[in-house]
C-alpha cells in the first residue's frame, strides 16, 4: 500500500502470478482513487467495544458495491492501518497482502488466523460485498499492534494494465486500541472511534479571581473540554468556548492548559498560555487624535492620553498601534510615550487603533481607541467640472417624404384583395430644418429629431412639421369583397418620430385621428371612417448599460391595425394608437410607419378629396 508512483518496482517480483489476472483486465485497466478520497460509506463494527477475547463482525453499509465483479478482475480485501494513512492509496500484492505500506498495516484475520484477502465479489455487476456478518478475531487482528488509533475496513480492488492491484473504493471506520492491566501481549481493549486531538488556546483573559479561556477544538469531535490553571490545579469544564476558571488569586500568574474528551478518551494537552487575574478592568487610552502631514509627506501623527489609574495599581508596559488602509502596518511604543508618527503612507484613508497592553493581563481592559485619517498626495490640483442636462420633453416630429418600405399586403380586406402592392404616397410639404439656434453647423448635435428653441438646448415640444401626402387616383374595386361598392387608394404615412427625455418616465402613446374628407369646395364629403392603417415600429432605442451597470431599454409597441369601413364604421374617425411605450420603458427615440388604406364610396361625387390626419403624443 505505498504511493502509486513507486508501486511498479515493488510488484515486479509478483509479475508471473499477476499475469493470469491480467487476462481479464478491462481494456485500459483500472485507476485508483486519488489520495485523500473519502470512503463510499462507513462500516459498522459489532460489538463497538471489546477485549482481546472478542470476536466481531465488520459490516459494510447497505448497498455497498464494487464497480464490477470477479470476471473483470475485481476483488475484496480487508485492512487495518494506523489512523492518518489513506486507504485510497493502498496497493496489494498478488497474494492479497499489503505491499510496502506503513508499519502495522495488514489484512484482518479470523479466529484461526486466516487473512481476509482476494475475495471474489461474485458474478454480475454491482454485487454487494460478500463479507457481511463475517467474524474476525480480536487477538488475530489487534493483538500485535501497539496501543493507538487505527482505521479498519474493506477495499474494492482491481489490477490495472501495469499489474498494480489498486484500490478502487473503500469503506472504513476508526477504532482505538488500549492496553489493559495485566501481563501478556494480547491483553487489550478496543472501542470504535478515536480520542479527540488537542484543542488550541487562542486567548486567556484575567478577570476578578478568574481567567476566561478561549479556544478552538481539535479534530475528533470532543464532547467536553477541561481548562486547568497551575499552580493549584484549578479547573473548569464545558462543551464550548470560552471556559472560565474560578477561584484564582488576583495578581498571580497562572499557566493555562486544556484537554478535550469524548467517549473514547482524552486528547493530548494543548498549548500553554499565561493569565493573571485582576480585581478590576485595565483602562485604555483616551483622547486619540490623528493629524495628516503636509501633502506629499505620507505622514500621520497620532496623539493620545495615558490610561486613567487602575485598581489594583498598574501601568501599561507599552502601547500597541495598528492601522488599516492602502499601506497597513503595526507598531509599538513604550509606556510614557503618548505620540507616534506613521510614515511612508500611500495616499488614501486609514483607520488607526491604539491599545494599552499590561503585563498582568495584556488583552483585558476597556475597548481600544480608533481614529480615521486621510493621507494626502504630494500635490493637489482641483478642477470643478459642471454641465447642464437640458430640460426634457415629449417631442413629436415628422419628416416629409421619408417612408418605410412595406411588402405587398398578404391579408385581404374589404376592397383590397390579397397582393395589393405597397405604394409609397407622393409627398407634399417641407421637411424640418436640421440645425438651428446656437447649434447651427455643429455636426455633433444635429437637431432632428430633437428640435430646440435656442442656444440653451431647451427642447421645443411643439416643433411644427406639416407634410402632405397624395394617394393618387383611387381605383375602382372590380373583384373580391367590396367590388362595385368602392374606389380604393393606398400608400404610406410620412415617418413619425417621438422623443422622450422627460425626468419622469411615465410612458407615452402616439395617436392619429382622421377628419372627414371633402371636395368641390366642401360640397361633397365622406367620413374619416373610410380611412384605415396598419402601423409598424420601425425602430426604437436599443438596450444599453451605463458605466455603473445600470441598464435601460426603450420598448415601443405598434398600435392595432384599423381597417377602413369597419363593421362599426369608425375607421380612424375616432382615432387610434400608432405606437406606445409603457411607464419605465419610454425614454429615447422611437420611429413608426404605417400602411394606409382608403375606401371612397361609389356614391361620392367625383373630385379631389382632402382630409387631415392629426398625430398627437401624450
Amino acid at each position: 500500500m505505498k504511493h502509486k508512483t513507486s508501486r511498479l518496482t515493488s510488484l515486479l517480483a509478483g509479475a508471473a502470478a499477476i499475469a493470469v489476472a491480467a487476462s481479464v483486465i478491462p481494456v485500459g485497466g483500472a485507476s485508483a482513487l486519488p489520495p485523500g478520497t473519502p470512503p463510499a460509506g462507513a462500516v459498522t463494527l459489532v460489538p463497538a467495544t471489546g477485549t482481546s477475547a472478542t470476536e466481531f463482525a465488520l459490516n459494510p453499509p447497505v448497498g455497498a458495491t464494487c464497480p464490477g465483479d470477479n470476471t473483470t478482475g475485481y476483488l475484496f480485501h480487508t485492512f487495518i492501518t494506523p489512523l492518518g494513512n489513506d486507504p485510497a492509496d493502498f496497493v496489494y500484492s498478488p497474494s492479497g497482502t499489503p505491499i510496502g505500506e506503513p508499519a502495522f498495516t495488514q489484512n484482518l484475520a479470523n479466529s484461526i488466523g486466516t487473512r481476509t484477502r482476494n475475495l471474489a465479489p461474485g458474478l454480475g455487476d454491482g454485487l454487494v460485498i460478500p463479507q457481511l456478518g463475517q467474524s474476525f478475531a480480536s487477538t488475530s487482528v489487534f493483538g500485535a499492534l501497539t496501543p493507538g488509533a487505527y482505521t479498519v475496513g474493506y477495499a474494492c480492488t482491481v489490477p490495472d494494465a501495469a499489474f498494480q492491484i489498486n484500490t478502487e473504493r473503500f469503506w472504513s471506520t476508526n477504532i482505538t486500541i488500549t492496553a489493559s492491566p495485566g501481563a501478556g501481549p494480547n491483553n487489550f481493549t478496543y472501542s470504535v472511534g478515536v480520542a479527540p486531538a488537542a484543542p488550541t488556546i487562542t486567548a486567556a483573559n484575567g478577570g476578578n479571581q478568574e481567567c476566561s479561556v478561549a479556544f478552538t477544538p481539535g479534530s475528533g469531535a470532543a464532547t467536553s473540554f477541561t481548562a486547568t490553571a497551575n499552580p493549584g490545579g484549578f479547573t473548569a469544564t464545558g462543551a464550548t468556548s470560552p471556559l472560565t476558571i474560578p477561584g484564582l488569586t488576583n495578581g498571580t500568574a497562572y499557566s493555562i492548559t486544556m484537554t478535550g474528551t469524548n467517549a473514547v478518551g482524552t486528547s493530548p494537552v494543548s498549548n500553554t498560555v499565561t493569565c493573571t487575574p485582576v480585581s478590576g478592568p485595565r483602562n485604555n487610552v483616551t483622547g486619540l487624535t490623528g493629524t495628516a502631514g503636509a501633502p506629499g509627506s505620507g505622514n500621520v501623527t497620532l496623539n493620545w492620553v495615558a490610561p486613567a489609574a487602575n485598581t489594583p495599581a498598574a501601568d501599561p508596559v507599552s502601547y500597541a498601534i495598528s492601522w488599516t488602509g492602502p499601506t497597513p502596518g503595526t507598531a509599538s511604543v513604550p509606556f510614557g510615550t503618548n505620540t507616534y508618527a506613521a510614515t511612508g503612507l500611500a495616499t488614501g484613508n486609514y483607520v488607526f487603533t491604539v491599545t494599552a497592553t499590561y503585563a498582568d493581563s495584556p488583552t483585558a481592559g476597556t475597548p481600544a481607541r480608533t481614529v480615521s485619517v486621510s493621507a494626502s498626495p504630494s500635490s493637489v490640483v482641483i478642477q470643478d467640472i459642471s454641465t447642464t442636462r437640458p430640460v426634457g420633453a415629449l417631442v413629436l416630429t415628422q419628416v416629409c417624404g421619408v417612408n418605410a418600405a412595406f411588402a405587398a399586403d398578404s391579408t385581404p380586406s374589404l376592397g383590397f384583395p390579397t397582393g395589393v402592392p405597397a405604394v409609397a404616397a407622393s409627398t407634399t410639404g417641407t421637411a424640418p430644418t436640421l440645425t438651428s439656434g446656437g447649434l447651427i453647423g455643429d455636426p455633433s448635435f444635429p437637431e432632428y429629431p430633437y428640435p430646440i428653441d435656442d442656444a440653451t438646448g431647451v427642447a421645443n415640444p411643439t416643433y411644427p412639421t406639416y407634410c402632405g401626402i397624395d394617394l393618387g387616383p383611387a381605383r375602382f374595386v372590380t373583384r373580391g369583397a367590396g367590388a362595385g361598392q368602392f374606389f380604393a387608394a393606398t400608400g404610406t404615412i410620412d415617418q413619425i418620430t417621438v422623443v422622450d427625455t422627460r425626468d419622469d418616465d411615465t410612458g407615452w402613446t402616439v395617436s392619429g385621428i382622421m377628419s372627414n374628407f371633402s371636395a368641390n369646395g366642401g360640397t361633397d364629403t365622406f367620413s374619416g371612417s373610410q380611412f384605415g392603417w396598419a402601423p409598424v415600429v420601425t425602430s426604437d432605442t436599443p438596450a444599453f448599460t451605463d458605466s455603473l451597470g445600470n441598464s435601460y431599454n426603450q420598448t415601443a409597441t405598434a398600435g392595432p391595425v384599423v381597417q377602413p369601413n369597419t363593421a362599426a364604421a369608425t375607421g380612424l374617425s375616432n382615432g387610434s394608437a400608432l405606437m406606445s411605450a409603457s411607464a419605465g420603458s419610454g425614454l429615447g427615440i422611437a420611429v413608426a410607419d404605417a400602411r394606409l388604406k382608403l375606401l371612397i364610396p361609389v356614391t361620392a361625387d367625383a373630385g379631389t378629396y382632402v382630409g387631415t390626419l392629426t398625430f398627437s403624443a401624450a
